[in-house]
């Protein structure tokens, strides 16, 4: 038998089983390394798909309502500091999301002044109203991307 068969036929055996090793990697490897592998072999970001199942965020309710932790009269106090009332004029997107996850999108306030839920919603997902705050030449807020 020819002495380069010997070579040829390991080379070929070797590549084999690296391809099967490697095969089974990938089957075994999680989502999110497979994502990354993708992401560093194609040189772009792979953006999973996320399924969201509610059309309307969960309620945190509180366990136990104790006065001896927090009086009804220190909560009031709380709650009265921190009412989404806004400066219009370059109005901090951050700011209006961390009311509307403390006063929900129902809330609804006597004073003018004070914004509501419906309005900070607005406000986070209409660019008209993102510019009225920031100016015209302002990029939008949200952007539409895969």
């Amino acid at each position: 038998m020819n002495k380069r068969k010997f070579p040829v036929i390991g080379f070929l055996l070797a590549q084999v089983a690296v391809a099967v090793i490697g095969g089974l990697a990938w089957i075994k490897a999680s989502d999110d390394t497979r994502n990354s592998l993708q992401a560093a072999v194609t040189k772009t970001p792979v953006i999973p798909e996320v399924e969201i199942n509610r059309d309307k965020p969960l309620t945190v309710a509180p366990f136990y309502n104790d006065p001896e932790v927090v009086s009804d009269e220190e909560l009031a106090a709380v709650l009265e500091r921190v009412r989404p009332r806004f400066q219009v004029r370059e109005l901090s997107p951050n700011h209006v999301e961390h009311a509307l996850r403390t006063w929900r999108m129902d809330a609804t306030f006597e004073d003018p002044e004070i914004m509501s839920g419906e309005e900070m919603v607005e406000f986070l997902t209409n660019h008209g109203k993102f510019i009225m705050s920031w100016g015209d030449d302002t990029e939008p807020l949200l952007l539409d991307r895969p």
